[in-house]
């Protein structure tokens, strides 16, 4: 199967990419950061966005045999963490 892992990159998603790998799946990461091994092919996303998110998962679908699943583990690491800064607010 050809596999796409959202947040390949992070503790979980390492895992899972090398449990996937290691049953004989193709694996694509989609992630913000780049893996530390670049064991499989890598797609920069930032699942704060909403249209990276569509580009990338579109970009998968129209590879030569599509994609067969998404393990989705692209998260918020910590409360109040975001990759993207958030516009502040002002009182008037």
């Amino acid at each position: 199967m050809r596999v796409a892992v959202t947040g390949g990159s992070g503790k979980l998603g390492r895992v899972a990419v090398d449990e996937l790998v290691a049953h004989g799946h193709e694996v694509l990461n989609l992630d913000l950061q780049p893996p530390s091994e670049g064991r499989v092919p890598f797609t920069r996303t930032d699942f704060t966005d909403f249209g990276q998110v569509v580009g990338a998962l579109m970009d998968v679908d129209t590879r030569p045999r599509g994609t067969d699943a998404v393990v989705h583990l692209a998260a918020i690491p910590a409360p109040g963490f975001t990759a993207t800064p958030r516009p502040s607010r002002t009182m008037s």
